[in-house]
């Protein structure tokens, strides 16, 4: 965990050159029936990273499931339940790792496809 938060101690914008959308969904209730509704929380400057280089070219082959790092500056409003979209993947949100001492950063690994 350690060299997790400190890969964000000293994030700068140029760290950052991803725009990706927090998407949370919520339960509208309509006469009875619920709709769950997709609700953009902000759009934010982040750095996605794939774990693997050659899982993400074969994710985009055949639709597979790959790991991804995402790290962006630190925020308290984000949830486990919350999802990441960014140039055409979405991420399923598998773990957060905020700095919660100095709050410069926080980092989301995750889990997608395209």
């Amino acid at each position: 965990m350690a060299l997790l938060v400190g890969a964000v101690m000293g994030l700068s914008a140029g760290d950052m050159p991803h725009r990706v959308t927090i998407v949370r969904d919520s339960v509208t209730r309509t006469d009875g029936a619920e709709a769950r509704v997709r609700g953009e929380v902000a759009t934010v400057w982040a750095r996605v990273e794939f774990l693997s280089g050659s899982e993400a070219w074969k994710a985009q082959q055949n639709n597979a499931t790959v790991n991804a790092k995402v790290t962006m500056r630190y925020r308290t409003d984000l949830k486990a339940s919350d999802r990441i979209e960014w140039n055409g993947w979405r991420f399923e949100i598998k773990g957060l790792i905020p700095d919660e001492v100095r709050r410069a950063g926080l980092v989301l690994m995750c889990e997608g496809k395209k």
